[in-house]
């Protein structure tokens, strides 16, 4: 029998760029079916006669820019689930160049290592008639504190065609073995997939199948595993709502089936139905619809420490974070905004619904904000919390105050309510893709909303640049949290330098 180490038990959790119950692939490519690019339209509006001739139009760019946010039931790599069965966050950005070329990062959150994992990409992609091939390099990484191996690096391979509605999609991943996150051990990856659109409908289908064979994580207890699924979607546009079937064929009664529920349920390699909600950037030219009063905007982000109200989600690790709204333009809007986080079910969902109304350059915003730690189990971590913002704007300045309250009684904050004053500016730089921001606030709670004294102050000032979709920024991020008993810096509250990345659409 193979020795099957808790270290190896452990490294089955180890997850890659694959979306949760989609096929094994390499990430999304320029040609990619499911790759989106967005372009604006800088056209002036036609002037009179007697105008001047308008300029010529700025050359097209070669670059494009593509990214989606997802929020999943479960994160599922080659069958295996990678959050303890909870739900996930996950986000995916990609620059890709008209020649062929990209590169891109994916990412989730997941219950192990630095609770997210960030799949580092880059290939190229070539249609020669119907047959599109797309090879390219995969980086696991699993930004840390410690040193624990979990990082390795994964080539693809990929070949796919499209008949009609049909893709079709086969191909193959390896990883070399004396990686420290795989031992002396090699693993290779075999998968295919099939997905159709339902002719004239919203509706689409697909299937997967995909062979593991390895002695290091991806080949399960026996050294090699077989996984499958398949589901249905329904697009709404650019959301897209998707439930999926994941199976494999893992064994069950390892350790003489003495594991209550079975050794495959314990792994969560067990069959499991996987809902999904995704938004993604539309395609250039695929904004057809008539007019419609309600409008959807999304975005992902990749920040180096998730900080909320000053403190620390993530123990000081990288996050993947992502939000979805939907707005009446009556006002009315819902949404829901979701980062990786290092407790509770490692991922924050945050719910929330209001109405906005701008009367005289004032605009009044009020709504309903719900927490919400999706888990195994019963912990009570989830809250209320309403919330205020008044804001304007003057030249390229955009200032805004808020208040936020969660009443006492909710299971999370016991007997102890709690409000929190903010205040928000930000400024672009005229004429460049430059912009400013800072930030104060003011909690005050008994309970842990309002630190260790009871009320605490966070701060940051910060920076941005922008890029076509993209904005790059950087802050520093502090609180007056006392540091009695090393406090300040035990609870991830001291003074910080926090990096991201975010692609909006």
């Amino acid at each position: 029998m193979r020795h099957f180490s808790m270290i190896s038990l452990s490294a089955l959790m180890i997850a890659s760029a694959t979306p949760a119950f989609a096929s094994e692939t390499a990430p999304a490519s320029a040609t990619a079916a499911d790759t989106t690019t967005t372009v604006v339209d800088d056209t002036a509006a036609a002037t009179q006669d007697a105008a001047p001739a308008a300029e010529p139009a700025p050359a097209a760019s070669p670059f494009s820019v593509t990214a989606s946010a997802t929020l999943v039931s479960d994160y599922r790599f080659r069958g295996f689930s990678q959050t303890g069965e909870n739900g996930a966050i996950q986000g995916t950005i990609n620059l890709n160049h008209e020649s062929g070329f990209y590169v891109g990062t994916w990412g989730s959150s997941v219950g192990f290592a630095g609770h997210t994992e960030v799949d580092l990409y880059g290939g190229y992609t070539k249609t020669f008639g119907k047959v599109t091939l797309d090879a390219g390099l995969l980086y696991y990484l699993y930004p840390k504190k410690g040193n624990a191996d979990t990082d390795f690096f994964e080539p693809y391979v990929n070949v796919s065609t499209t008949v009609g509605p049909v893709t079709a999609k086969v191909g193959v991943n390896y990883a070399w073995g004396g990686q420290a996150a795989l031992g002396d051990n090699s693993a290779v990856y075999l998968h295919g997939d099939i997905s159709t659109a339902i002719p004239s409908t919203p509706f689409g289908l697909n299937a997967h199948i995909g062979w593991a064979k390895s002695d290091a994580f991806p080949g399960g207890i026996d050294g090699k595993v077989l996984d499958y699924s398949f589901g249905a979607t329904a697009a709404y546009k650019s959301l897209t709502l998707g439930v999926s079937y994941v199976n494999t064929d893992e064994t069950n009664s390892t350790f003489g089936g003495l594991i209550p529920g079975g050794y495959k349920n314990f792994i969560g390699a067990d069959g499991a139905v996987v809902f999904s909600l995704t938004a993604a950037m539309p395609a250039a030219g695929s904004d057809t619809d008539a007019p419609s009063s309600i409008k959807i905007t999304g975005g992902a982000t990749l920040v180096s420490d998730y900080r909320f109200r000053g403190y620390t989600q993530n123990n000081e690790n990288a996050a993947i974070q992502g939000t979805i709204v939907l707005t009446h333009d009556s006002g009315f809007y819902v949404g829901t905004w979701a980062s990786s986080i290092g407790f509770a079910g490692n991922t924050e969902v945050d719910l929330y619904g209001g109405y906005s109304k701008t009367f005289n350059g004032i605009t009044l915003d009020g709504g309903l904000l719900y927490y919400l730690y999706p888990k195994h189990g019963n912990a009570d971590t989830d809250f209320f919390e309403p919330y205020v913002n008044v804001s304007t704007t003057l030249g390229p300045v955009t200032a805004k105050v808020g208040a936020n309250y969660a009443w006492g009684g909710q299971a999370a904050l016991g007997d102890a309510s709690s409000i929190y004053l903010h205040g928000e500016l930000n400024a672009g730089i005229p004429k460049t893709p430059f912009g400013l921001n800072a930030h104060i606030g003011y909690a005050k709670s008994d309970s842990f909303m309002g630190g260790v004294t009871g009320d605490v102050i966070d701060y940051s000032v910060g920076a941005t640049v922008a890029w076509k979709a993209l904005t790059f920024g950087v802050s520093y991020v502090n609180t007056n949290e006392t540091n009695f008993l090393n406090a300040k810096e035990a609870l991830g509250a001291d003074g910080a330098a926090i990096f991201s990345i975010s692609a909006a659409f």
